[in-house]
Parts: C-alpha cells; sequence; structure tokens
C-alpha cells in the first residue's frame, strides 16, 4: 500500500513537473526582404479558422490587426498601393483576410480601431478599422479570445503582431497577446526573449535560451521617459575601425528604445555625416539616409567599422557595420540603415526623447523583456544563434537576472504598476458569445479606455516605410 502511495505521489510530482517545463511558447520567425521578421506559421483566425500569413512581429507597437474581408473587394487608392506594393485584392491574396460572418466565436465591440505609424504627418501611416474580439492560434498557441484590429483601411502592411506594452496600444487599453497568454494559462510570467538572426529567429513566450546570448544576461528597468515603450538607458556610444577609435561618447542622460519592427537606427548625423562623405557616399533626402554604388572602394571602406551601444553602463552591443548596409538590387545602391538626424546630442530632450536600435542592432543581442517587473535583460548575442542547441529556462515569479551597473539611475522613470485596462462589451450588432467578465472593468483600469499614445515612436518611420519599398 505504502509503496503504492508512493508511486502515485511520485506519479502526479512527475505530471507537474512536466506541465511546468513545458508552460512556454515558442514561434519561429523568418526575415523577408531583409526588411522585417514575419510568424514562420500562420494564424488561423475564428471558429472556422481563417488563414492569416506573413504576420510580422513588432515589439515597438503592442495590437495584433489583420485585414477584414471588406477591404480585399474595396477599390485601391494611389496611396495604398504605393505603400502596400499591391492592389488591395493582391494584398488580400498575399496576407489573407478575415470574414466575420463565418466565426461563431466572433464578436464585435462598438469601439474604432485606429493606429498611426510616424510622429510627423507627412510621414504618417495608418490602419483603421473596428476593435474585435476572436479566437486565435498559431503554431501550437490556441487563444480562446483575443482583442484585436480589424482593419479596412490600411497603408501599413503586412499584418502585424505588436507584442509591447499595454501603454503602447493604439487608443485603446486592453489584454493584448503576451498578457492574453498568461491569463489563458499558458505561460506563468507576461516576458518573452528574442533572438534575431541573420535570416532567421526565435521568439519564446515565458522562457529564455540561454544558448541564444554570450556572456552573461544583464537586467535594466524599463524607463518611461518621454513617450511609453521599452526604452532603457543609453550611457555611451562608439565607432571604431579596427583598433582605432571613431568616436566615443558617454551619455549622461540617453535612452534607447529597442524596436524589432523596424530596419532602422537613427543617429546623430554629426557623428557621421564626415565618415560618409569621407567615403563617397551620398546623402538620400528622401530616404534619409546615405547611398552608394555598391562594389565601390566606398562601400568596402565602411564595412570595416564597428558601432558599439553601452547600456546602464556595462551592457556593450557591437554592431558590425556591414550588417548596417542593404544592397537593393532594382538600382544597385547600398543603402546604410543608419538613418542620420538633426539631433546634436544622445541625451534626453523634448525634441529627442530617445534614440532607437531596429532590426540590425537586434541581431547582435539577445533580449528578454518581462512586462511585468518593467524590466529588460540584455546580452550580446551567440555567433550563429539559428544553429545553437536549446537551452530553455522558464521565466518563474521567483526568476531572477543579475542587475546591471547602473541599473539604479533614473529610476524615478520606473513603473511597475499593473497596466489600465479594458473590457470592452459587444456592439449590439455582435454575433456569438463572449465571457462573463465582458463589459467589466479590471481592478487595475481606470474610466478611460485610451491609452497614453496611438502613435508609435519613430522619429523617422517616413525613411523605414521609404526603405522597405525598396526592398520589396
Amino acid at each position: 500500500m505504502l509503496q503504492m502511495q508512493l508511486f502515485r505521489i511520485l506519479l502526479l510530482f512527475s505530471l507537474k513537473l512536466a506541465a511546468a517545463e513545458e508552460k512556454y511558447k515558442k514561434l519561429n520567425l523568418s526575415r523577408i526582404n531583409d526588411s522585417m521578421y514575419v510568424v514562420d506559421a500562420s494564424f488561423y483566425v475564428g471558429s472556422d479558422e481563417q488563414q492569416i500569413n506573413l504576420v510580422q512581429i513588432d515589439t515597438g507597437s503592442s495590437d495584433f490587426w489583420i485585414l477584414d474581408k471588406s477591404f480585399c473587394d474595396s477599390p485601391t487608392s494611389e496611396e495604398e498601393e504605393n505603400h502596400n506594393g499591391y492592389s488591395n485584392q493582391e494584398s488580400c491574396e498575399v496576407y489573407g483576410s478575415f470574414d466575420s460572418n463565418n466565426s461563431d466565436t466572433f464578436q464585435a465591440t462598438d469601439r474604432e480601431y485606429y493606429i498611426e505609424y510616424g510622429i510627423n504627418s507627412a510621414d504618417m501611416i495608418t490602419s483603421s478599422g473596428q476593435l474585435v474580439s476572436d479566437q486565435v492560434s498559431v503554431g501550437d498557441i490556441h487563444l480562446d479570445e483575443l482583442y484585436f484590429g480589424l482593419v479596412t483601411n490600411t497603408t501599413s502592411l503586412p499584418p502585424t503582431l505588436g507584442i509591447g506594452p499595454i501603454s503602447r496600444e493604439a487608443n485603446l487599453s486592453y489584454y493584448n497577446f503576451p498578457y492574453q497568454l498568461q491569463r489563458e494559462g499558458l505561460i506563468d510570467v507576461v516576458a518573452y526573449s528574442l533572438s534575431l538572426g541573420q535570416s532567421k529567429g526565435e521568439l519564446l513566450f515565458g522562457a529564455i535560451d540561454h544558448s541564444k546570448y554570450n556572456g552573461t544576461l544583464l537586467k535594466t528597468p524599463i524607463l518611461q521617459a518621454g513617450s511609453g515603450g521599452t526604452q532603457v538607458l543609453l550611457t555611451g556610444v562608439a565607432l571604431t575601425n579596427g583598433s582605432s577609435s571613431v568616436f566615443n561618447e558617454t551619455i549622461n542622460e540617453g535612452y534607447i528604445y529597442f524596436d524589432s519592427g523596424t530596419p532602422i537606427s537613427p543617429l546623430p548625423a554629426k557623428h557621421f555625416d564626415d565618415l560618409f562623405k569621407h567615403h563617397g557616399w551620398e546623402y538620400d533626402r528622401d530616404a534619409m539616409s546615405y547611398l552608394i554604388e555598391c562594389g565601390r572602394e566606398g562601400e568596402k571602406s565602411i564595412l570595416g567599422h564597428t558601432l558599439e551601444y553601452t547600456i546602464s553602463g556595462d551592457i556593450v552591443i557591437k554592431v558590425p557595420f556591414e550588417q548596417m548596409v542593404v544592397t537593393v538590387e532594382s538600382d544597385g545602391k547600398c543603402y546604410s540603415t543608419v538613418a542620420v538626424t538633426d539631433d546634436e546630442s544622445f541625451s534626453f530632450s523634448n525634441d529627442a526623447p530617445f534614440f532607437l536600435a531596429g532590426d540590425e542592432v537586434l541581431r547582435n543581442a539577445y533580449v528578454v523583456y518581462n512586462l511585468e517587473t518593467q524590466e529588460l535583460a540584455i546580452a550580446p548575442a551567440a555567433n550563429n544563434p539559428e544553429e545553437t542547441e536549446e537551452d530553455i529556462e522558464i521565466i518563474s515569479e521567483d526568476f531572477d537576472i543579475p542587475k546591471a551597473k547602473d541599473y539604479s539611475k533614473f529610476l524615478e522613470y520606473w513603473s511597475t504598476a499593473p497596466p489600465s485596462v479594458t473590457d470592452y462589451a459587444p456592439s449590439s450588432t455582435s454575433s456569438g458569445s463572449i465571457s462573463g467578465e465582458t463589459g467589466s472593468t479590471s481592478e487595475s483600469s481606470t474610466s478611460e479606455d485610451i491609452a497614453p499614445s496611438s502613435v508609435k515612436p519613430l522619429t523617422l518611420w517616413g525613411f523605414a516605410v521609404f526603405f522597405c519599398q525598396l526592398l520589396i
């Protein structure tokens, strides 16, 4: 009898341990057009599992949005074709669309969905439609209910899975994809880790893959100076050429924003104008970047440089310049993804609240985003991260990582207060069923359902759009 009881106890423990070990979710990513990372697997939305393809991963925004069926049949404007690269019908054939009439679990709300990417009105690209909810599956992830934007007008394809903080949601405040994973019991902590290789990537929800980085992961707080997001303390920027230093600037109060949704990394022109011009590069005002005919000596001369970012005092990310030059086959030109700005300093100001680390920087870093503790953990990326053998550890509530040297600086900008969210009631025309919570406000909600900003924090988003169009 005692042996049987012991066996049952051990069996139960083993089952619980196995369940705990599997409590993370993984999405494989692919880099397309040298400009963005998309989820390898298709998304399936609604009770009838309508297919959505080539969904871009974006840590710089926070909403999941897809095309509504009505978009496919609508006339294509010149602006839509210029930005999206396809007619509306062709866009639906490439990316897929969603017909809410075919899903028994679909719920509309009375809330409009609208997101702008950019800051200057001339640079804005937008997506608009309605906030809705339905079941969503991708890979081995299944969510019974997820809010998302069902878009009827857009100049910002492909469809996007924004996984940033709730504070970055577009004019609304609800539990987005990472939070819903936790609410439905698929992960323990609202956290994820991102590894971007040269052609492939890996996104782990609720876990860390220790094989994807070199050295030690160090954590640093997310500082909400300026608009909300995932910016952290930037304490130094340097440019080297072999053993020679081109410049090395220590920063008293700078911030850098990690954004996987853009191919660019803007930096002050004063450090780069002379360098590019000296090697024969020309400035393109439309692209807001320097370019040169590929293969010229001036291109080769600049490829040996290395850009170094120092974060919170002792996290150093080195970015080879050869990774910041992209070839556009259509015109035979090589473009730098360092987008120069008129800013005179890396330090914080109202005009230039922070700098941006795009994909080419993130390919050289391993970043863990913990949205509950409002911290990032960062380390240099492993060599050839696409070829490493997995070493996965679950992120639990008591999981801890050493602090970076300057972790305690400017903590007045750090807040771990729970996000304010609203459960939006179904509209009078909605069909299907929705959870009993809908229409109520969570404990951490406020009476306002408007998030702090609906604008993605990219002062140079116009270049990003132009740049991606060149690569399509």
